[in-house]
C-alpha cells in the first residue's frame, strides 16, 4: 500500500516507518492514524519483521494531534503499542502531546541532543489520553514524572 503521510521502507527484518507531514510538525491526523493502524497491522502480519523504528521528517518527532484530532492520536498510539516487534523511536525534535506518547509507547527510545519532551495539554486542563500517565512514571519513576 502506498500511504500519503508515511514513508514505509522493510529492509530484511527491520520496518522503517517515518511519519511524513514535516510542515504539520508530523502531527498525527486522521489519515496519519489510519495509515500507522494499517502499518501497524502489516507488520504484526509479517512474522518476518523482528524490529521497527519510527522517526519523523523534517527535524521533528511528532507534535501530537489537534484537541479535536486527539483520537486519532490515540488510536495511533495504541497500534504501535500493540506491536509485537521490538519498536524504536529515533526522537530529533519536538516530541509533544500524542507524539510523546508514541515515544513512550515504544520499547526503546533513542533521542538526538535536539530531542524534547513535553505533555501540553495537561496546561490546558486536560489529560493525555494514549497511556502517556502510565507509561512516563514506569520508565523514569513516579518522582520525575
Amino acid at each position: 500500500m502506498n500511504y500519503r503521510t508515511l514513508l514505509y521502507r522493510k529492509e530484511g527484518a527491520v520496518c522503517h516507518i517515518t511519519l511524513n507531514r514535516p510542515r504539520q510538525g508530523n502531527a498525527i491526523d486522521p489519515a496519519m492514524s489510519a495509515e500507522l493502524e494499517d502499518a501497524c497491522a502489516r507488520i504484526a502480519q509479517d512474522d518476518g519483521i523482528t524490529v521497527v523504528t519510527i522517526g519523523g521528517a523534517g527535524g521533528k518527532f511528532c507534535t501530537g494531534s489537534r484537541p479535536s484530532e486527539r483520537q486519532a492520536g490515540c488510536a495511533a498510539v495504541q497500534a504501535v503499542a500493540g506491536l509485537d516487534s521490538v519498536v524504536i523511536a529515533a526522537i530529533d525534535g519536538e516530541a509533544t502531546a500524542e507524539g510523546f506518547e508514541l515515544a513512550l509507547a515504544c520499547d526503546i527510545r533513542l533521542a538526538s541532543e535536539r530531542a524534547s519532551f513535553r505533555l501540553p495539554q495537561v496546561a490546558d486542563g486536560a489529560l493525555p489520553l494514549a497511556g502517556g500517565t502510565q507509561r512516563l512514571p514506569r520508565l523514569v519513576g513516579p518522582g520525575k514524572a
